[in-house]
């Protein structure tokens, strides 16, 4: 069957635009290492490798970022958290306070979701490493685009792109479906990425199973924008990951 022209010239457009909509996400998209191993040093000398932790600026500062939700605030405090390269395992950063102390010491609710995370401020400098930027969006709508960054010790970037589709926005977690089964591991604190903006959205929480499909659960973003958006001094992690009275 012969096409017209304006069928043509229609055809045409909307290959460029599609072309220029891939183009645009894969340009939002940030590369470099963004993931790192968390390396935490507790005050009884035992060390532990545990989730995953990433790095924000956020107005003029930097921040480490991950999850508490695994973290042990029965053992006594936390000396150090060292940020490791995921592929060679050497050390990129170091740090000894939180931003504040976490506002809760355990997950038990879905309600609590939106709390899972600790900042932790760097006061030297990040040896390597790309610093990403959080977005305060208040709702995704269903079929957002994200991509997150599946941890991979085999590759030297540390972790291989896989895309990701909001499911469910409940205002204090989001639900995203991967594009591929997978089997998380270790990635509590990965950080998921907005496609249109390259920001992040949210961090993983944890994941389900869904008819074969991966299901993630992150804290979302916008809470811990909203954390920053209050004064708070930093805390000795000897003191802010210990047991509350």
């Amino acid at each position: 069957m012969r096409l017209r022209f304006p069928a043509l010239l229609g055809c045409a457009v909307l290959a460029v635009q599609l072309a220029n909509g891939l183009r645009a996400t894969d340009a939002s998209r940030p590369d470099g290492k963004l993931l790192f191993q968390p390396q935490f040093l507790w005050a009884n000398s035992e060390t532990t490798l545990q989730g995953t932790g990433y790095v924000i600026a956020h107005e003029g500062k930097t921040y480490g970022v991950t999850s508490i939700h695994f973290l042990n605030f029965n053992a006594g405090g936390l000396h150090s958290a060292t940020w490791l390269d995921v592929y060679s395992e050497r050390p990129l950063a170091t740090f000894r306070t939180s931003l504040g102390r976490p506002l809760r010491t355990a997950i038990t609710t879905p309600r609590h979701v939106a709390d899972d995370f600790l900042l932790l401020p760097l006061t030297g400098a990040l040896d390597e490493g790309t610093k990403l930027q959080l977005e305060a969006v208040e709702r995704y709508e269903v079929g957002t685009a994200f991509w997150f960054p599946n941890k991979s010790r085999d590759h030297e970037a540390g972790y291989v792109w896989i895309e990701a589709r909001v499911v469910e926005d409940a205002g204090h977690l989001i639900k995203v479906r991967l594009g591929e089964a997978v089997t998380p591991q270790s990635q509590s604190g990965s950080p998921l990425l907005n496609a249109a903006t390259g920001k992040v959205a949210g961090m993983v929480n944890g994941a389900e199973e869904e008819n074969g499909r991966t299901i993630l659960v992150l804290c979302p973003a916008r809470a811990i924008v909203k954390y920053l958006a209050r004064p708070r001094q930093p805390v000795s992690l000897q003191i802010s990951i210990s047991r509350r009275r």
